[in-house]
């Protein structure tokens, strides 16, 4: 009997050391939970990088579209409000960790940590992922991405879009009133149409997508943009020759009429001719 009872006592203060411990434990489970959580933030958001970074890629995964204003192409979106928003992505992912469910706070695991044993700061995995290395690498890694495949895509403008810019350029600048103001020859005019029909060709070869890395860039609108304005100059170039054509046959007409008014009427006998 006593070795029975010395073996429950034995017991009792077994469970009673480890019931301490149970809060410690809880607490040590909750520790693992925030590093669990934050590693698959982190790991996602390099997952992502590790997508952006892939060499071949038959479409690019954002969309930028191509635009001319005075200083020259321009993007739509802009590098910069791009990597905004990849940031505000990475800060949505690591906001969903406000509301994972913590085990420090689980009802039924909340009872065996009194209110003396909870630490007065539970760690934030949020915090935990903001301070992370590794984290802040990855951030400062997509932003350098996007940066130098905007790059990229500034030397495709660049060189696919030279031949385009003059439409626009000429456009802004043109004036046809001034200009049929001029003096005109059939060579002048010449030039200026083949001039224009070149830019009409060069318009129907224009790529309208072009990768450029992450970015697909989008140049369809451009073209649907400078197409109006090579077609619209052609129909005034047109229409000036037929103006400037018509003008010519009236003061040439009037000129024969009145060549014609000076030379003798005809005789309507045949003496009038001797």
């Amino acid at each position: 009997l006593r070795s029975r009872d010395a073996a429950r006592r034995a017991s009792r203060r077994r469970a009673a050391r480890e019931r301490d411990l149970l809060p410690d434990f809880v607490r040590l489970a909750d520790y693992v939970e925030v590093e669990a959580l934050a590693a698959l933030v982190v790991e996602a958001w390099a997952g992502f990088l590790a997508e952006l970074l892939r060499p071949r890629r038959a479409a690019g995964l954002l969309e930028t579209t191509v635009r001319f204003a005075d200083e020259g192409a321009t993007f739509a979106p802009t590098r910069a409000q791009i990597q905004q928003t990849l940031a505000a992505t990475a800060d949505a992912l690591v906001g969903l960790l406000a509301g994972a469910p913590r085990l420090l706070r689980l009802r039924p695991l909340a009872r065996f940590v009194p209110l003396a044993r909870r630490p007065q700061h539970a760690p934030d995995p949020q915090l935990v992922v903001r301070a992370s290395a590794d984290f802040r690498a990855t951030c400062a890694a997509v932003d350098a991405k996007v940066a130098s495949d905007f790059a990229r895509a500034r030397e495709y403008a660049d060189a696919a879009f030279a031949r385009v810019w003059p439409v626009y350029e000429h456009a802004r600048r043109w004036d046809f009133d001034a200009y049929k103001r001029r003096a005109h020859t059939v060579a002048s005019l010449r030039r200026e149409l083949e001039r224009v029909a070149a830019w009409e060709r060069e318009l129907e070869k224009m790529r309208t997508r072009q990768t450029c890395g992450l970015l697909e860039v989008e140049s369809r609108r451009l073209r649907q943009a400078l197409a109006p304005l090579a077609a619209e100059k052609m129909a005034a170039l047109k229409d000036l020759v037929r103006d400037l054509a018509r003008a010519k046959c009236r003061d040439q007409r009037a000129k024969y009429r009145a060549a014609l008014a000076r030379v003798a009427p005809r005789p309507r006998h045949l003496g009038g001719f001797a």
